[in-house]
């Protein structure tokens, strides 16, 4: 200040020499001397106004053994003071969003004083980032210490998608981008090969020595915490919670309640993280500010001791999901959560023998038919439960790999496995059973595997998102009504029209037959044996064992002998596909462009996919 401002070092020199021991006394009196009184002395100052910056306030630690927080809130006093004497200064002061600096501000007489701005997301900030490496690239690239190192690369380097890479990475933080522009303006390496290495480093996440003085920033916010076994508990499990499956805005009650945790101590246990994590709005399914903050965490390498296993944390969230699911409290905000997610947690828990033993004593088959009474629309549980992974076992091939390397109790994992597959093929029969009672699915199979496919008609409809290709939609019809209740798979390979710009554009969700006449050259009534396409592959292949479907075994093994043979001899199989595919081909190949006004009808005929294979491989 004395340096900036005109004739305001003659009245601090003053103050000096009338207070000779002034810088042995309290913070607030050297300010009261050196700074207010002698600004009031200076007429001049009233003239202009004066930027005053504070930067990295939650740097201000103290000596060793301070309280960091009340070193902090004296700056903020401090400061207060100096605003609350009508000085013609306004304050620009810079931090990380420490909680109890947001209390401050949030708190009179700061909260009347000050307008907070948020740097993370600011589309300026990152416009600022993105302007200064690529400044740094051309500094670099233009340097002659790299002339040889550059002389074979192709130009502009590096490519444009980079720079924008570095600052997704960054989410707001220049320290990142400083540290990757350090890393590859090395004296001792080519600039293209460090960033080759930087990039590499993305996929891995483990190398310790590019991103050290990020590491540095994140050690340093942890190890600030102190009761770091439970902040790395909650921290864990805001990093893996299903933000799809949780309703509610607060998600901070649903933690304590999944972990017994008493009310406000999950929140309580991220109050040294508010600078890197949402706590304020934990309502979102990435609450970590910065990506790279992730990838700290989950590379021991690291981290250390501050390491944070996710599939780890699965297994513990589903174990919790498990537990509320065999208690019934199905109108509590855990109940509802677990019954969402905890098939995700499932798909990414590591499996340990405890988890696997808590697995074997719940019985699915209870839960699920106790849950599927109580919905009006019961057959949409029954379509989510076809869709399951079980038709492929209950775990993914990874898990079961990595649990039988570091453990010898595999029985386990089979047992665990053979009891799922159980209560699940029960729980299919069950609703099969509960759809079956009028004959239809009997029927509709009959009609499945009959050359004339009697009652059965496809119908595709056409469904745009604005601004995204069209998808279309098959639907099958059986006696004139859709078969909504079976396990059709919904939205699947977009048909490839021969030109696409040609097609007529409905409103979203509509169900509207739009082709141009190319296409409908080959959208015939279906040909025999391709409305099986419809159907998911688990589905067919739960019919098609008798060990499973039990008496809704509908998929013999003579039906699919007696299929293969009808659809490579019958003329309206694969002969019919094999000639209407060329003379798809044909069409496309002259481009033929000729416009069809949209049909009136909800849907068209339609009998297949832009590739047409025989069906029968499905089994």
């Amino acid at each position: 200040m004395a340096i900036a401002i005109d004739g305001l070092a003659p009245n601090i020199d003053e103050a000096m020499k009338s207070y000779p021991t002034i810088f042995t006394k309290a913070l607030p009196t050297q300010l009261e001397k050196l700074v207010i009184e002698p600004c009031k002395k200076l007429k001049s100052l009233a003239s202009s106004r004066w930027l005053i910056v504070v930067d990295g306030l939650d740097e201000c630690v103290g000596t060793a053994g301070s309280d960091r927080e009340q070193e902090q809130e004296l700056v903020l006093n401090i400061l207060i003071s100096l605003l609350s004497h009508s000085l013609p200064f306004s304050i620009l002061l810079c931090s990380r969003a420490e909680s109890w600096l947001k209390e401050a501000f949030k708190s009179e007489p700061l909260s009347w004083m000050t307008e907070p701005f948020s740097l993370h997301g600011s589309p300026s900030s990152d416009q600022d980032m993105l302007r200064y490496l690529v400044a740094e690239f051309e500094r670099i690239a233009s340097n002659p210490r790299n002339d040889q190192a550059m002389r074979c690369v192709e130009r502009p380097w590096p490519p444009t998608h980079v720079p924008k890479l570095l600052v997704q990475k960054a989410s707001g933080q220049f320290v990142y981008a400083k540290t990757a522009i350090r890393f590859i303006d090395d004296h001792w390496s080519p600039p293209p090969k460090q960033l080759n290495k930087l990039l590499a480093s993305f996929k891995r996440s483990s190398d310790t020595k590019i991103f050290s003085a990020v590491d540095s920033l994140y050690n340093g916010i942890l190890e600030a915490c102190p009761n770091v076994e439970i902040m790395l508990q909650v921290l864990g499990e805001v990093m893996c919670l299903d933000y799809g499956a949780s309703a509610h805005s607060d998600r901070w009650p649903l933690l304590d309640g999944l972990s017994t945790r008493s009310p406000g101590e999950s929140y309580q246990a991220l109050r040294g993280l508010h600078s890197v994590v949402d706590v304020e709005n934990l309502r979102q399914p990435q609450p970590l500010f910065h990506p790279s903050f992730h990838d700290f965490l989950t590379s021991r390498s690291r981290s250390g001791g501050f390491y944070i296993n996710t599939p780890s944390v699965h297994a513990q969230l589903l174990y919790k999901c498990i537990d509320c699911l065999d208690a019934q409290d199905r109108k509590s905000d855990r109940y509802l959560y677990a019954k969402l997610a905890w098939r995700p947690h499932l798909a990414e828990a590591r499996l340990n023998k405890d988890l696997l033993r808590r697995l074997l004593s719940f019985d699915f088959f209870d839960w699920f038919t106790q849950e599927i009474k109580k919905v009006p629309e019961q057959h949409s549980w029954f379509l989510s439960l076809s869709d399951w992974a079980w038709g492929h076992g209950l775990f993914r091939l990874g898990q079961i790999q990595a649990f039988k390397a570091e453990s010898t109790e595999s029985d386990t994992l089979d047992r665990c496995m053979e009891h799922f597959q159980s209560d699940y093929d029960r729980s299919m029969v069950w609703s099969l059973d509960r759809l079956a009672k009028r004959g239809l699915l009997e029927r509709f199979f009959d009609a499945c595997f009959s050359t004339s496919l009697p009652g059965i008609s496809m119908t595709m409809f056409k469904y745009e998102i604005p601004d995204s290709p069209p998808d279309y939609i098959p639907n099958l019809s059986f006696e004139g009504k859709a078969l909504d209740v079976l396990p059709l798979k919904g939205v699947v390979e977009k048909l490839k029209l021969a030109d696409p710009a040609q097609s007529v554009a409905g409103s979203a969700g509509s169900s509207m037959g739009t082709t141009n006449d190319n296409q409908d050259e080959f959208l015939d009534p279906p040909e025999f044996g391709v409305h099986f396409h419809a159907f998911s592959p688990e589905f067919l292949s739960f019919l098609a064992d008798p060990n499973r479907s039990r008496h809704h075994c509908y998929i013999t093994l003579e039906r699919i002998r007696w299929l293969i043979h009808t659809m490579l001899t019958d003329h309206s199989g694969l002969p019919k596909i094999l000639e209407k595919f060329g003379r798809y081909q044909s069409a496309r190949s002259a481009s033929v462009q000729k416009r069809r006004e949209p049909s009136a009808l909800k849907g068209i005929e339609w009998s297949g996919f832009t590739e047409y294979r025989p069906k029968a491989q499905m089994f």
